[in-house]
């Protein structure tokens, strides 16, 4: 019961200090976009220094037709998004 409260607790402090706070100007917002830019290429770099290149050649080709067969799928329904959108 008590990690009810906390996390009740925890939203009306989230909307309290959405409500209170003022639209930040074009230049903050340029540079959070900026912060977040760095923070995902941090993010993938890290990802990247993690994959074990002797065990995927161990277990074959496998999780490199998996990787391509996500990557095309995510890719075409990107595209057909944008296509909706902006038809």
């Amino acid at each position: 019961m008590d990690g009810i409260f906390r996390m009740l607790g925890l939203t009306a402090g989230v909307a309290a200090l959405v409500a209170g706070c003022q639209t930040p100007s074009p230049h903050t917002i340029s540079r959070i976009d900026d912060v977040r830019t760095i923070l995902l290429g941090m993010a993938l770099f890290v990802l990247g220094t993690r994959v074990e290149i002797r065990r995927l050649l161990r277990i074959g080709a496998r999780p490199l037709a998996l990787g391509l067969t996500s990557w095309a799928l995510i890719a075409a329904v990107a595209y057909a998004g944008v296509r909706i959108a902006w038809t």
